[in-house]
């Protein structure tokens, strides 16, 4: 029987903003593949006339990454990431100082990997990173960080697992959707977000953030949020935006709806940021997707598969 498992670190250390740490690095060093292992793996079995590929995007300000998913039913054969990005996106000086650090954060993905292939291309302002996983030669012990011991046989990266925490970074795809949210661990919410490509649509949430979790008491709370409940009355009087704060047993009750098509921009930047003026830059990424999913995050709301 076929055992999926979830890349969770080669195939995501160059999605937008995302670097290897320590971990990371000593997994590609040290774990190596056995001829037994070669073997294992070359045992499993899918119909190479259903291989299809689905492509995501994320885009992020000045970044923007794409992913291409090469798979059979649930299967991943191969992963293709590429990120564009500037130096002052990433917070480098310039190119010979994002090619120091760059090569430095990614040093393990040079080395050479069987199945992985890693490529970077800087230019005067800005650069493109390249990462290529062929899943049916790599080391399936090193890409999803399984322990060295551990039998692969059978094992395979999921692609509907790797396509969902995509979805949960806040990758899309192309054309209208709607992606849903659910609360999670001690979190009881739910959230939506229409959006048409990149560009967020409406978003509602409904969320209860317990007291605990702000470490507040009830009292506490009521006593340091009151002024953003009545806040948040003054702002729903305007158009396309309705927000509440609540002071419930079990937590502070939160809900916000927007609708861009009759909201401005700028008041829909206030809501979260009360006492900010926007930049032209803040007021851009506003309407991103990903900001929005970002956003959701913070309120302990993740993506729902469907």
């Amino acid at each position: 029987m076929k055992r999926r498992i979830l890349l969770t670190t080669l195939a995501v250390t160059i999605l937008a903003g995302c670097n290897n740490d320590e971990t990371e690095e000593e997994n590609l060093d040290d774990v190596t593949m056995t001829q037994e292992k070669v073997e294992q793996k070359n045992e499993l079995q899918y119909d190479k006339f259903k291989m299809e590929d689905d492509t995501l995007y994320l885009k992020n300000g000045d970044e923007k990454s794409e992913v291409t998913l090469t798979h059979s039913d649930d299967v991943l054969i191969k992963q293709k990431t590429t990120t564009d990005s500037t130096y002052e996106a990433r917070g480098y000086k310039d190119k010979t100082d994002a090619e120091k650090k760059i090569l430095e954060e990614n040093k393990a993905l040079k080395k050479n990997q069987d199945g992985v292939e890693y490529n970077l291309d800087l230019r005067d302002k800005d650069f493109t990173e390249t990462l290529t996983i062929d899943y049916e030669n790599a080391d399936l012990n090193l890409v999803a960080n399984i322990p060295e011991d551990e039998d692969t046989e059978g094992v395979y990266i999921s692609y509907d697992q790797m396509k969902n925490t995509l979805f949960m970074r806040g990758y899309y795809t192309e054309g209208e959707s709607t992606a849903n949210f659910n609360g999670q661990e001690d979190i009881e919410g739910t959230g939506t977000i229409e959006r048409k490509d990149n560009e967020v649509i409406t978003f509602n949430m409904d969320v209860v953030l317990p007291y605990e979790s702000q470490e507040l008491t009830k009292d506490e709370a009521v006593e340091q949020f009151t002024p953003l409940q009545e806040y948040y009355k003054e702002m729903s009087k305007k158009e396309g935006i309705d927000l509440s704060l609540k002071f419930e047993d079990n937590g502070m009750h939160f809900k916000q709806n927007v609708d861009y098509k009759e909201a401005n921009i700028e008041d829909v930047f206030k809501i979260e940021h009360v006492d900010e003026t926007p930049s032209k830059e803040d007021l851009k990424q506003l309407r991103e997707y990903s900001h929005q999913v970002e956003m959701f995050t913070r309120y302990g709301l993740l993506y729902k598969e469907k």
